[in-house]
Formats: C-alpha cells, structure tokens, sequence
C-alpha cells in the first residue's frame, strides 16, 4: 500500500472515529431523553483549535456513566466489523481500520490527569467519591 494512501487512510479513519464516538454520546443521551445536541467548539478549545462533542440535559450519574461508555460501543462495532471484513476478504485497509480505531478506543480510555474531558476522566469522575 502506498504511503499517500496510508496517510489519507489514517486520517480518514480518525474523523470517522470521532464522528462514531460523539453519535455513541448522542445515541445514548437520546435513549434517555436527555435532549441530545452536537456541538462544536473553535478557536481556543481542543486540538487544533476544534472540539466536537455533545451537549445534553443533566443526567443521574448511572445515565451520565452510560452516555459515556456509549461513546466506546459504536467504535467497537466498528472494529468487529472491520475486523470481520479482514477475516474474509483478507483487506489491508480492513485491518488498518480496525487497528486505529482499536487504538483510539484505548487511548480515549486511559486516564490523563489534569484533562477533564476525556472520557475515561469523566468516567472515574462519575463512579469515584470526590
């Protein structure tokens, strides 16, 4: 595979990772009627100047523990199907796909001090006593 269409591969998989990570937030927060909206941040928010997420009404920490790890259940069908995809068709890119998006899941849940919005903070915010 080229090294052009790698890098475009990559990249094209990390937006679709975060757009399958934010519609878990949503689908979820809509389960709940919690009036769900996507939202987008600029200038000095996130990286590189831009925040994606979604904003909803307040949620029962139980709900708000579950809109949370929605945003791993959608990426994970993601990979199973990529996955899935590689098994029998033998694709590269398949099993690029499910690898990255294997990566992100992770590292979106690992902890980061200091970092409040990342999920695996929120999470231990929500399940930990102050």
């Amino acid at each position: 595979m080229q090294i052009a269409w790698r890098i475009a591969l990559i990249l094209l998989t990390g937006f679709s990772f975060i757009l399958m990570h934010e519609l878990g937030h949503w689908t979820v927060a809509e389960a709940f009627s919690l009036d769900p909206q996507f939202v987008l941040g600029g200038a000095n928010s996130g990286i590189l100047g831009l925040a994606v997420g979604v904003m909803h009404n307040p949620a029962s920490t139980g709900e708000q523990t579950m809109i949370i790890l929605g945003a791993t259940l959608l990426p994970m069908l993601v990979v199973v199907a990529a996955a899935g995809a590689a098994h029998f068709t033998g694709s590269e890119t398949a099993v690029m796909v499910a690898e990255i998006y294997l990566l992100l899941i992770v590292v979106n849940l690992v902890p980061i001090p200091g970092v409040g919005q990342l999920d695996s903070n929120r999470l231990m915010a929500a399940v930990l006593p102050p």
